[in-house]
């Protein structure tokens, strides 16, 4: 795997509609290359070819997902799309938004499927999209000369996201992307009105898919109707990382501000990069995907400030690790891949 070519902070603050409190919340997106390999699972639609008024399917996770201040374990989802139920305003992201339809007519040849995998704690919930073709496409030239490939990872440890590009082939695409500004998908955390059908709010990819900066949308603030978008479809074993750092405390409570940690995946060391915004004991601790405690170390009493941790990762597995900072109530969970 190469290392991350991007992880940037971003602290974005949703407003529900009604008198719903105002959260904030933080993300850490990253992006990496990993194998994209298939997977198999329990198939949503079966024989049954899906298209842009399938109705929304209800996924359950098979574990309680912390999504931006949410608990939940069920999906709600479209070829694309995954949003989770929060009061008024339902909160999710554009897993790869365009008009997709699966390319068979009367016998599906799209399958979408979805699988949980791993032990209680560190599970991974799954959803696949394989062989999506575009609607604007076959409308414009009678075919699905294009399709695409993807995948979306939930993880149960941390609470973060990835999205997984598969091999795709895009014949047209500004016919397969006509409703985006760009010939590329929309990849990004969504807010949808109670109808999932208007857009809110997103903070989306844009530009170059192998070096996309993260861009707000929000119809409120100006006359952009349109999702902002990649400028074209990224390449087979492209990884999109959303890592979530939720806390439900007030900000005089908060212990811990940014977090971050690079470079990701590692080979022989990583430094975990934090912030202290009020005094307090912190520890340091790293499980593998088992559960398994590698190390655990108390760093002592920390003041206000911004602080490095290393961490030395030549003597790891190759695989992926769960690096937890600890003070108090306070957990913050940061996912480390190893790659020698």
């Amino acid at each position: 795997m190469k290392k991350t070519l991007l992880s940037i902070f971003i602290s974005v603050f949703f407003y529900g509609t009604s008198n719903i409190k105002a959260q904030s919340y933080s993300f850490v997106f990253s992006q990496f290359q990993s194998a994209y390999t298939p997977i198999t699972g329990t198939d949503v639609y079966g024989v049954t070819p899906w298209g842009m008024s399938t109705p929304i399917a209800y996924l359950p996770m098979g574990f309680n997902f912390n999504f931006q201040g949410t608990v939940v374990s069920i999906a709600d989802m479209i070829p694309g799309i995954v949003a989770f139920p929060n009061g008024i305003d339902n909160m999710g992201l554009y897993t790869f938004f365009a008009q997709l339809i699966d390319t068979g007519t009367l016998v599906s040849k799209s399958p979408v499927t979805y699988t949980t995998i791993g032990s209680p704690g560190t599970r991974i919930f799954k959803v696949q999209c394989a062989d999506a073709g575009f609607v604007n496409e076959f409308y414009s030239y009678g075919n699905f000369s294009s399709v695409v490939n993807f995948q979306t990872w939930f993880y149960e440890a941390d609470n973060s996201i990835e999205v997984r590009v598969g091999p795709s082939v895009i014949t047209h695409p500004l016919n397969c992307y006509l409703d985006s500004l760009s010939p590329g998908p929309s990849i990004g955390i969504i807010q949808l009105d109670s109808g999932q059908q208007t857009l809110l709010y997103s903070l989306a990819l844009s530009a170059n898919p192998a070096a996309p900066t993260l861009t707000v949308y929000n119809p409120f603030s100006g006359p952009q109707n349109i999702p902002v978008a990649l400028n074209s479809t990224p390449v087979n074993s492209t990884v999109y990382r959303f890592g979530q750092l939720v806390t439900g405390f007030n900000e005089t409570e908060q212990i811990f501000g940014n977090v971050g940690m690079f470079p990701n995946p590692s080979q022989e060391n990583a430094t975990l990069l934090y912030t202290v915004k009020n005094a307090g004991n912190v520890t340091v601790e790293i499980k593998d995907m088992e559960g398994r405690v590698v190390s655990n170390d108390n760093v002592g009493s920390m003041s206000v400030g911004t602080y490095n941790y290393n961490l030395n990762t030549a003597k790891l597995s190759n695989g992926l690790y769960f690096v937890t900072l600890v003070s108090g109530e306070q957990r913050i969970i940061q996912k480390l891949s190893v790659a020698h």
